[in-house]
């Protein structure tokens, strides 16, 4: 029962919030990049290939809530562990309507170290932000310091939650006010939303990918409610036929200014 009142509110809660903010922004992004080809045919390409940063390049995953960033790119968390760093922006004091507030957000910090010390990354950091509210307090996210990041990988901007879609304009603010690396990529990865074109993609071999079903496995305040796993598996499975993989994860790397220019 409990299962069931946490997916119907949480369905309830995306409908309600498809007409807001969020989804009136991803929708315009989407037409933006859609009717705009020289965004990605001028230093991106539409051929998948493997995502390769140099050795030197400092990597930063920012993840909504504790759970997207080993849902979305576990195989990329753990391939590059060392030149990696994730932020989690938001206290996930929402995830669950089973446990108190601050059991449950104390739960899913613990949960997201767990799983970082699996995939062998050592830097992680908490925002705070209010659950839910990612696209309404630009004042917090506006301390986040990525001027050193060569990569900065973020959700689909069409991903199915407000928070997820968030990210992308204020990481676009943020940019704009506070500067970047000359030769900054951002990369889209997938959660609750496929990406509408990828350009670049992680391997998940066997080996790797029950690394990412280990990682997973430690959100027990997530998993009991949706099976993650099988579900972003299949979406792996099917991203693989394209490039003749058994399995992977799907990115869509843009230059930094092809990223501001589809705002």
């Amino acid at each position: 029962m409990a299962n069931f009142r946490y997916l119907t509110g949480r369905a309830l809660t995306l409908w309600k919030r498809s007409r807001l903010v969020a989804d009136v922004l991803a929708r315009r992004l989407l037409f933006r990049l859609l009717a705009s080809p020289q965004v990605l045919s001028l230093n991106e390409s539409l051929s998948a290939k493997p995502l390769s940063p140099k050795l030197t390049d400092k990597l930063v995953v920012l993840a909504p809530h504790s759970d997207d960033e080993s849902i979305g790119c576990g195989g990329l968390l753990a391939q590059f562990a060392g030149q990696l760093s994730v932020v989690c922006l938001t206290n996930g004091a929402k995830g669950d309507p089973t446990l108190p507030r601050a059991v449950l957000i104390e739960t899913r910090e613990q949960e997201l170290r767990a799983a970082m010390q699996l995939a062998g990354v050592r830097q992680v950091s908490f925002l705070g932000v209010e659950d839910q509210t990612l696209g309404e307090d630009q004042q917090r996210f506006a301390q986040l310091d990525l001027s050193f990041a060569d990569w900065i990988f973020i959700p689909n901007f069409l991903d199915q939650h407000p928070d997820h879609k968030a990210v992308t304009t204020q990481l676009q603010g943020l940019l704009r006010e506070r500067g970047y690396q000359p030769n900054l990529k951002i990369a889209f990865y997938e959660i609750w939303g496929t990406l509408p074109v990828w350009n670049a993609y992680v391997e998940l071999t066997p080996e790797l990918w029950q690394q990412k079903q280990a990682m997973i496995a430690c959100f027990k305040s997530q998993i009991k409610h949706i099976d993650y796993a099988s579900r972003i598996h299949g979406l792996h499975v099917y991203r693989g036929i394209a490039v003749g993989k058994g399995a992977v994860e799907a990115y869509l790397v843009l230059d930094v200014e092809d990223f501001l220019a589809i705002a």
